[in-house]
């Protein structure tokens, strides 16, 4: 919307469908009937989008509108804080914690990612994060702690049973007797070189930071491997709201390693005692992580299934996202080692 107004108010204005912005025949076809001219509203609209974004536009566009419904937590953490900048202070229902398995959970407020356990929708274990694998067993309801992370096993009513579904949830307290959970990340998109455990959550916080201290907002990110250094580093491929210069990335790469230390404790130890590496800071053009979520839906994903890429750990992604780098920011830089 903020890239094309003016086309969309245009096609308001004549009831049409842009052909540059959405070729697929088989979805215009059965909407054309319902393309109304609408002068009027695009008047409207108009006045709106030349007042420009800097104060949040929703409400402007629907004074109406009472709440907003959206996935808040983990890797959509990141896009849940962009949202608001759009909203302002209408708020935020973050619905249920759910997945193809199962719905698990139902947030009991408004603006708080925090939830209710549905303890009738599945027969819930919980196996803690902080145990070794010889002293892990999974526990009941009744077992656990406020402020300890668990991952989630369920049984449901379809027939899996004792599935991992590779959540961690993290416990805040009880609603009567029913523990209060929030989603911290998923395992698969933890990385864990020498044992720092670095998470999604880690690294929402340090993005969060480091956007603020170069003053210029990420709109996404991921994070590769190194491992053709020794030690082992990270590479964080970001995607910035605006272009950024090149020849400050080793700046960049500064900045992000300080704001990962204050996030991950565990991590800041491993640098000290040099089995990680520096990190380094790479830029990706704009609307690389939508082309890819494009990427994915033409090959057959569901929209719905197509989740945020946090880690490349795949072929298929690494060469997708790398082929997104601005210039001046190319895979070759990987061969850079920044002195500690």
């Amino acid at each position: 919307m903020k890239n094309n107004w003016e086309i969309l108010v245009e096609d308001i204005a004549n009831g049409t469908v842009n052909p540059d912005m959405y070729k697929d025949e088989a979805v215009l076809v059965p909407l054309k009937p319902y393309l109304k001219k609408r002068p009027e509203r695009a008047a409207q609209l108009r006045k709106i989008f030349e007042q420009g974004f800097d104060e949040p536009i929703v409400p402007k566009l629907w004074p109406k509108l009472s709440y907003v419904g959206a996935i808040g937590t983990g890797g959509f953490a990141v896009y849940a804080d962009k949202v608001k900048q759009f909203i302002g202070d209408i708020p935020i229902d973050y619905s249920v914690y759910a997945a193809s398995e199962g719905i698990f959970a139902s947030a009991s407020e408004m603006n708080d990612p925090k939830y209710d356990l549905l303890t009738d929708s599945c027969f819930f274990e919980f196996l803690p994060t902080d145990a070794t694998a010889d002293e892990a067993h999974p526990l009941t309801l009744n077992q656990l702690e406020p402020g300890k992370e668990y991952e989630i096993i369920i049984t449901n009513l379809s027939g899996f049973y004792r599935y991992r579904i590779k959540d961690v949830v993290r416990v805040l307290g009880f609603h009567g007797s029913t523990p209060q959970i929030t989603f911290a990340y998923r395992i698969s998109q933890m990385v864990n070189l020498a044992a720092e455990k670095t998470t999604e959550e880690h690294l929402n916080h340090a993005i969060s930071e480091f956007s603020e201290a170069i003053g210029c907002k990420i709109d996404d990110y991921c994070l590769y491997i190194d491992y053709d250094v020794d030690p082992a580093r990270y590479v964080l491929l970001i995607e910035p709201d605006h272009l950024l210069p090149a020849d400050r990335l080793h700046e960049y790469s500064r900045i992000f390693e300080e704001k990962l230390r204050k996030a991950n404790v565990e991590y800041s130890v491993c640098r000290d005692d040099r089995s990680i590496g520096h990190p380094l800071v790479l830029l990706q053009q704009q609307q690389t992580h939508a082309l890819w979520r494009e990427f994915k839906i033409y090959k057959g994903a569901s929209p719905n299934q197509v989740k945020p890429v946090r880690i490349l750990d795949t072929p298929q992604k690494e060469k997708f996202f790398f082929g997104m780098l601005e210039e001046g920011s190319g895979r070759e830089r990987l061969k850079e080692i920044i002195d500690d």
